[in-house]
């Protein structure tokens, strides 16, 4: 009969979907959640990687020639990797990824507001309060907001899940709830690590509070040993099954900082038209979407209410006033909870301990740790509303206790349609060249006219490399998707790049082929075989001059209204180094520019002679900005200007995101204009372990006083290298 208690939250739950993404359900196979960016690149990942790929572990689609772990491509791969068994053994499906994906990121709020609904029962809510509940709060939750983009994160369930089984673990240890917290610990970390620390949380904190206030000597053993099946052996597996060969990805990602949460992104109704006030606060302004974990008006007053309460207890030593519930279960939750909210604040890092957090692996490789506060979410609505049904049930006048609740739940109600609303509002996109697999529109007629046998894979133009966390070329005129679309109809895979924790190495290998070629590419005595590449040109005005010299010295293969296609042999792309060769013409510029230093358009050139020898005694960087060169140029001030210098060991970690300051600046030191940037960004070419940097200026006057800063407090206290500095008015 329990299960039958079940059945209303599942039917109001599919009325309430049916509503919100009708036309999505519709068309599940035809619906793209995302038609760009992250999203699109989740729908591609795990599409070609059931497509086409042969290794269940490697992904092949992206970082040609040598693919990528599917675990670092958002691709969900329990997902994947099941579609991709069936496609090659049993019957063709891959081309239905797009609406398997669909279904199973709207079907796990269904789950999600099951799971919800069976925590409440357990703390004996009535059946009508927590069908009511547990829909609210699957709708209003922070992971609703990962449907336009994180896939992975975007389901629902995973936290109620590992919630609820937790709560039968600490009613009653046994081995098979132990298992199973386990396997669901697995499951979700494959599908993305972040779950992991939420199962890390849970336990963490049932093992601590068993040890100082349950220890018992004699169950020790048993407590060590379901640790190890609910955490130990999970982490173990995961361990194994992203092992591979690449040993120089980033240890120190983008974004913990940034992408940090705030008590104003969790306890706020940040961003909301019905509050527009809030955003007339000047600290939320700080807040990174990433931050963003609303908990609910009703959850966020009655924390603090809480809070108060708890803290009022303990400073009068009231007795039962350490529980913040009162209720054991409630209280380990709590606790593992505001712990994840803490970190997810960057607590205790923000207090100047991020070398801390470097010197631990695991730690140092999350990035937006925002995303933690969500076990906060669920846990504090859950407390709060038990407590809220507790209280005004028992009122002496029911009508009123039972009128605040029904007014409490319409507020949770509200805020739970708008935000869910706004959710699956931008979600019904259409990718028509995507979903045509026969090939018979128009966009589509290309795939006729080019020969994917005849080719080892593709190369955008603009090319495009996101993911190695050291170096960014971000995606222009649309190149991305088109590329993706390109190689699903090809089954080509892509030197272009947006994955995660891409190998240092092979990125640089691969970025060199977008620059100024100074000897060779290296990357181009790694490819399997001598066939061309395909270019796909965008129909934009964004190429760089290296871009448009790739296109001229390739042939053109067919159009189409978007892009076009050239052929680029292998042969051919060797020869390009020595073809143009820029070594030679940026030493003549440099031999040119010293013998006219009388010139009145002289600038500056100060060369160490140390760049053979890589014997200079570098520059120790740290926090603050700190200038390693000053020049007094004379300049035209009609002509632009180009500040250059080498620096050594580019593509050591975080090398490359050494922060740059350039000033300009009057004979008498008054600053006419800063220019902020990263080394990363104004790379112009590489010559083995050192690479060229570039970085245009437009002078503001005719005498000018060129400083050079940089800082990187991610590497405080290391050596970098530096030779050649040079401004001058012309170009190689």
């Amino acid at each position: 009969m329990k299960i039958l208690r079940i059945i209303p939250v599942v039917l109001v739950t599919v009325m309430i979907l049916s509503m919100l993404f009708g036309k999505e359900i519709l068309n599940l196979n035809t619906t793209y959640f995302s038609p760009r960016g992250d999203g699109l690149k989740s729908y591609y990942c795990a599409l070609y990687h059931a497509k086409y790929d042969k290794d269940a572990r490697k992904m092949t689609g992206m970082n040609y020639p040598w693919g990528e772990s599917i675990y670092f491509t958002d691709g969900q791969p329990p997902i994947a990797n099941a579609v991709r068994f069936v496609d090659h053994h049993l019957f063709p499906c891959a081309n239905k990824m797009a609406g398997i994906f669909n279904f199973m990121m709207i079907f796990s709020i269904l789950l999600s507001s099951i799971f919800l609904f069976l925590i409440f029962k357990k703390f004996k809510m009535p059946d009508w309060y927590s069908t009511l509940l547990a829909i609210g709060l699957a709708l209003l939750s922070p992971q609703m907001g990962r449907l336009a983009g994180h896939f992975s994160l975007s389901w629902g369930f995973w936290i109620p899940l590992l919630i609820y089984l937790t709560i039968l673990i600490i009613e009653k240890p046994t081995w098979w709830k132990s298992i199973l917290f386990g396997v669901i610990t697995l499951l979700a970390s494959l599908m993305h690590m972040y779950f992991f620390l939420f199962s890390v949380a849970l336990m963490g904190v049932y093992i601590l509070e068993w040890l100082f206030f349950r220890y018992d000597k004699k169950q020790l053993g048993a407590l060590a040993a379901h640790f190890a099946i609910q955490i130990i052996v999970p982490f173990l597996l995961l361990q194994f099954l992203m092992l591979d060969d690449q040993t120089d990805r980033t240890l120190h990602p983008y974004g913990f900082f940034a992408y940090r949460g705030y008590p104003g992104s969790v306890f706020l109704p940040v961003n909301k038209w019905y509050m527009p006030f809030i955003m007339k606060l000047h600290f939320v302004h700080h807040y990174e979407w990433e931050a963003l974990a609303y908990v609910g008006m009703v959850a966020s007053i009655g924390f603090w209410m809480l809070f108060g309460r708890y803290l009022t207890n303990l400073f009068r030593r009231v007795n039962g006033g350490g529980s913040f519930t009162g209720d054991r279960k409630l209280d380990i939750l709590f606790w593992a909870s505001f712990l994840m909210l803490l970190f997810s604040f960057g607590v205790p890092f923000i207090f100047g301990l991020d070398k801390l957090r470097d010197s631990i692996s695991f730690l140092s490789q999350l990035r937006a740790v925002g995303r933690f506060s969500w076990l906060f979410f669920y846990v504090i609505n859950v407390i709060v509303w038990i407590k809220v049904y507790q209280y005004f049930s028992t009122l002496k006048i029911k009508k009123l206790g039972f009128s605040i609740i029904v007014l409490l739940l319409g507020i949770l109600g509200f805020e739970a349609y708008d935000y869910s609303k706004n959710c699956a509002g931008c979600l019904n996109n259409e990718v028509p060249q995507l979903s045509d697999w026969q090939n018979h529109l128009d966009e589509n007629h290309w795939v006729k006219e080019v020969d994917a046998n005849r080719y080892q894979a593709i190369m955008p133009i603009p090319y495009f490399h996101i993911g190695s966390e050291s170096s960014w070329i971000e995606a222009r005129c649309d190149i991305d998707r088109q590329m993706f679309i390109a190689s699903l109809k090809t089954g080509l895979p892509c030197n272009g790049v947006m994955l995660g924790r891409t190998s240092l190495s092979q990125t640089y290998k691969n970025i060199e082929l977008s620059k100024t070629p100074w000897n060779r590419y290296r990357v181009l005595d790694e490819y399997p075989n001598n066939k061309p590449l395909l270019l796909i040109v965008a129909k934009c005005d964004d190429l760089n001059t290296d871009e448009k010299r790739l296109v001229d010295n390739a042939t053109l293969v067919c159009q189409t209204p978007n892009f076009d296609f050239y052929e680029l042999p292998i042969d051919t792309f060797r020869t390009i180094p020595a073809k143009y060769n820029f070594p030679q013409r940026y030493q003549s510029m440099l031999d040119s520019a010293e013998r006219n230093k009388d010139s009145l358009t002289f600038s500056y050139i100060y060369r160490t002679g140390n760049m053979s020898k890589g014997k200079s005694e570098g520059v120790v960087v740290g926090r603050k900005f700190q200038r390693i060169m000053e020049a007094p140029v004379k300049l035209d001030p009609t002509k632009k200007c180009y500040l250059r210098f080498w620096i050594k060991n580019y593509d050591r970690d975080l090398v490359a995101r050494t922060q740059l300051l350039v000033l300009q600046c009057t004979p008498d030191h008054k600053t006419l204009e800063e220019t902020y940037s990263d080394i990363f960004r104004n790379i112009r070419s590489f010559n083995d372990d050192w690479a060229l940097i570039e970085i245009p200026l437009e002078p503001k006057q005719p005498d000018e006083i060129i400083k050079l800063l940089i800082k990187n407090p991610s590497l405080k206290g290391t050596n970098l290298f530096f030779d050649e500095f040079s401004v001058l008015q012309s170009d190689f």
